[in-house]
């Protein structure tokens, strides 16, 4: 019962955007990456919990992850979904003065 609601849930969130006529960015701010009820994403969090090295760490791996899957999985999608990891990465980074 709560399976069935919470996919139901889950389907209605992934839609929502189509059916209003807006085509999700999936690049640079893919819904499903927005804590609920906040107005801030999970690699935010991430960003205060690891500190500035753990984050720039956390995401050049994430951007591995993408570049390794490419192919597999979202073609040129993950790769620019690799780039803004490294873009996070950098940013960071030259937020700091490194």
């Amino acid at each position: 019962m709560i399976r069935n609601e919470v996919e139901e849930q889950i389907k209605n969130k992934a839609v929502a955007p189509y059916i209003a006529g807006e085509m999700p960015d999936m690049i640079n701010s893919p819904a499903h990456y927005k804590l609920d009820g906040l107005d801030i994403e999970s690699k935010d969090v991430l960003k205060s919990v690891l500190g500035t090295k753990g984050y720039v760490h956390w995401a050049c791996g994430n951007a591995m992850k993408y570049i390794f899957r490419w192919e597999k999985k979202n073609g040129l999608e993950d790769l620019k979904k690799a780039r803004k990891n490294l873009d996070f990465a950098i940013d960071t980074l030259e937020s700091i003065g490194e």
